[in-house]
This record gives C-alpha cells, sequence and structure tokens, in this order.
C-alpha cells in the first residue's frame, strides 16, 4: 500500500537533514587567542562580506572522497599548519581552546590543512595528519604529499592501494581550471570551524574522549 502524503514528507524531511548538523551539538563563540596556531581574526559578521556562492556551500574539514576528481590549491598562503582533534566517532576535526591541550592531548595532532576543491565547485580543506599518537612522524604523511603534488594544477583521484599500503593517483583528462572562491583561507578557516570548536571540557567530543558522563 502506498504511503500516504504526510508519511512521506516526513521521510523526506528526515532524510534532508545533514548528520553533521545534529542538534546535540555543543556550539562555543569563536576567539582565535585561545587557539594554535592564532589565525589573523575576521569580522564575526563576515557572512555579509563573503561570496554567495561560499555561503551555499558548508566548507568541511574532509579528506577528499573515494569518488571524487579535485585539486588542491597552489599557493602555500591557502594552507596552515594546525592542531586539531579528530572525533573519530563522527569523523569530525575539531579545534581545541589551549587551555584544554593538556587533557585532551592524547587525540590533538599536527595536520596540515589545505584548500581543495572538486569538479562539482565544492571546496574543503583536507587535514593531513603530520604526526603519530607518540608525537613522531606520521607514516602517511609522505605518501599524502605526494598527492597533493599530483594535484596542483590538474585533476586527480586518489584510491587506496592495498597491495603497498599506499594511495594510487589517477589523473583525469579535463581541461576546465578549477574555480577557487575569491576570500583568504583565514576566512575560509572560519567558515570550516565555525561549529567545530571545543572551548571547556563539557563539550559532547571532549567528554566522549575522557570517558565523562553525559
Amino acid at each position: 500500500m502506498a504511503a500516504d502524503n504526510s508519511t512521506m514528507n516526513k521521510l523526506n524531511n528526515e532524510r534532508i537533514i545533514p548528520f553533521h548538523r545534529r542538534p546535540q551539538r555543543h556550539v562555543a563563540p569563536y576567539d582565535p587567542k585561545l587557539f594554535e596556531p592564532s589565525a589573523q581574526p575576521v569580522s564575526q559578521e563576515f557572512h555579509k562580506n563573503f561570496p554567495t556562492l561560499v555561503l551555499d556551500i558548508p566548507i568541511e574539514i574532509r579528506a577528499p572522497r573515494a569518488q571524487e576528481f579535485f585539486q588542491s590549491h597552489p599557493d602555500d598562503s591557502y594552507q596552515k599548519t594546525l592542531r586539531l582533534l579528530k572525533w573519530e566517532r563522527f569523523n569530525e576535526y575539531y579545534f581545541v581552546n589551549k587551555s584544554l591541550h593538556v587533557k585532551l592531548h592524547i587525540d590533538i595532532h599536527e595536520y596540515l590543512l589545505v584548500t581543495c576543491v572538486n569538479r562539482s565547485d565544492t571546496v574543503f580543506l583536507w587535514p593531513v595528519r603530520l604526526t603519530d599518537k607518540n608525537g613522531g612522524k606520521d607514516p602517511w604523511a609522505l605518501k599524502y604529499m605526494q598527492v597533493l603534488l599530483a594535484s596542483q594544477g590538474q585533476w586527480v583521484r586518489k584510491t587506496n592501494n592495498k597491495n603497498d599500503n599506499g594511495d594510487t593517483i589517477h589523473i583525469a583528462k579535463y581541461n576546465d581550471k578549477p574555480r577557487w572562491p575569491d576570500i583568504t583561507f583565514e576566512e575560509l578557516l572560519e567558515l570550516a570551524i565555525q561549529d567545530f570548536i571545543i572551548n571547556d571540557i563539557n563539550h559532547p567530543a571532549a567528554k566522549d574522549l575522557l570517558g565523562k558522563a553525559s
């Protein structure tokens, strides 16, 4: 029997709610002075100055997906080494207030955050982990750097190669150039992290990783 319109509308509404915007998220104000390394502060009314194209596209902090061709920004000013916490449960990256670094140090690592864009003009920041859990060099860092170099000026796709424990780089024959947003890296970064900041120990990610009761 076909479902009635009210049931279908309810199901459709449930499907389109972005998972990364789940309502229990704890959001705290962004203060660049409390994070490391410090970023140039921009106006909290930044949304009035940004191109509509960028505001319509959430800036995600994520690795390239297995089936997308992308390019990385050729300008070094569109990448920065930062300390981030990855909440594995939801595959999310967070900036952590310096006052909490000691308590959460096990899960905080250095990442090279690189501006990338795919063929749908979706801009994202690829977090390439530079250090392992012991503070040494991450063995994957060099392999990802090779992908980043290959992705400057040409469309590439990376797939996992189980034979040599690395990535296979596929180069597309597309000749079109990527469209980069006409804003700074710091502005892109603020768009990306506005909902992903841990300012106190009661943040759900901090409580989860420290084994504290909700």
